[in-house]
């Protein structure tokens, strides 16, 4: 596996569907209610790969559909991470009761919390077609010690019944979670993973698409390029590790003809 790439641009080819025009997408991850300075360029394709909050709290909420709503894209696909946790229904009496003293305006339940979205594409284990791309979001990542008050968090062993129903169709895959190995190693503890070594086993084996979109990892924010299986990943983390919002989002673009083209940083 070739994950190496030092010139200012890398570009790849589009391996199933084309679309029907020249799109260009902004890919941001774990933004944590840091966007006051956040300035993004136009696009069409806006996708924030989850934990746009710091604990899902009404104000953490609105603050980011105001953010969103500025934002001059036409598509703006949303999908969750573990700070999100309102939106998610595991463990959620657990939650409530660590976070509460947290959360400002009350807590809201699942339903008042995706509202604060209606206005975008927000996916949770589901998908969406943009111009002829099939693109899938999940926002699940594998609990740990240090994670099990959070939201859309399973253990490895259980987490292969969210990745079984990614289609094989995918061309643009966007999770919280890294894929084990890749992108998902902080720099004090760079012998630990946080990704899932059963996602890079469905992406690699299974459902093959061009681009996964991920966050979860602050640290490694960058590209990898897997050029023997022709599939980009991109960490798209704003934050690093000390939640300061320093790290550059991440452009590529996406011809009609399915020439893909990378802005490395």
């Amino acid at each position: 596996m070739d994950l190496t790439n030092s010139s200012k641009q890398k570009t790849l080819n589009i391996k199933k569907n084309k679309p029907d025009r020249d799109l260009k997408f902004v890919c941001i991850s774990d933004t944590h209610s840091k966007t006051d300075d956040l300035i993004l360029p136009e696009g069409d394709v806006l996708i924030h790969s989850g934990d746009f909050s710091n604990y899902g709290g009404k104000d953490c909420l609105q603050k980011f559909k105001e953010f969103f709503d500025k934002q001059k894209f036409q598509y703006k696909i949303i999908v969750a991470g573990n700070h999100d946790w309102t939106l998610s229904n595991l463990e959620r009496e657990r939650n409530e009761k660590t976070w509460k003293r947290y959360l400002k305006g009350g807590i809201p339940s699942i339903e008042e919390a995706k509202s604060f979205l209606k206005d975008f594409i927000y996916l949770e284990d589901s998908g969406t077609d943009i111009c002829g791309l099939k693109i899938w979001g999940s926002p699940m990542s594998i609990w740990f010690a240090g994670l099990k008050d959070w939201g859309f968090t399973v253990k490895e062993e259980d987490i292969c019944k969210y990745w079984d129903l990614i289609p094989e169709n995918t061309d643009i895959l966007i999770t919280h979670s890294p894929p084990g190995g890749i992108l998902d190693t902080e720099k004090e503890d760079p012998n630990f993973g946080w990704g899932s070594p059963n996602l890079l086993k469905q992406i690699e084996e299974r459902i093959d698409p061009s681009i996964h979109v991920f966050g979860h990892v602050h640290d490694p924010n960058g590209f990898k390029f897997d050029d023997v299986k022709n599939i980009a990943y991109v960490n798209a983390a704003i934050c690093d590790n000390n939640y300061d919002p320093i790290n550059k989002f991440k452009v590529f673009t996406i011809t009609k003809e399915g020439n893909i083209t990378f802005e490395l940083d």
